[in-house]
């Protein structure tokens, strides 16, 4: 069986628009991952070049279950137009006595070395591929903003 959920739209018709983009804190929901499967989180920049040159976007990508915990994580940087992935077997994850456990991905912008982020907009999809076949099962897209922390925290 194979579920496709997907946003991409939105993103579309702003940047047909011409709206700038600031890139924003995203998690995608969660879902099962079981024994024979892989988790794989795919973060596509779409933001236009500016004066033919791509900016580079930092970012932090993690796969995180239920509890919160990071079960893998990796920082990136995405020129525009170009993506990025991390990908996390099950039998990767140390609690083998659950043969299913609930992932999510998550993208966190990252302060560029100068202290500024760049214009940037991330598209972000997250995979369960069936290791055997290489087929994918399941598509989770359109990630939900992340809420900024209030002042002082």
């Amino acid at each position: 069986m194979r579920m496709l959920i997907s946003c991409g739209y939105l993103c579309a018709c702003m940047l047909l628009a011409g709206v700038s983009l600031m890139a924003q804190d995203e998690t995608t929901g969660m879902v099962g991952l079981s024994n024979n499967q892989a988790a794989r989180l795919n973060v596509l920049n779409v933001a236009p070049a500016s004066n033919a040159t791509a900016a580079v976007c930092p970012a932090q990508l993690q796969i995180i279950d239920a509890g919160g915990g990071v079960l893998r994580q990796a920082s990136v940087g995405i020129p525009s137009g170009k993506a990025a992935a991390i990908e996390l077997r099950r039998e990767d994850v140390t609690n083998a006595s659950m043969p299913r456990i609930q992932v999510r991905g998550e993208v966190n912008s990252v302060a560029a070395p100068s202290g500024t982020t760049p214009v940037c907009s991330f598209v972000t999809t997250l995979e369960i591929i069936d290791e055997a076949t290489g087929n994918t099962q399941v598509v989770l897209g359109g990630g939900h903003t992340i809420p900024a922390a209030p002042a002082g925290n």
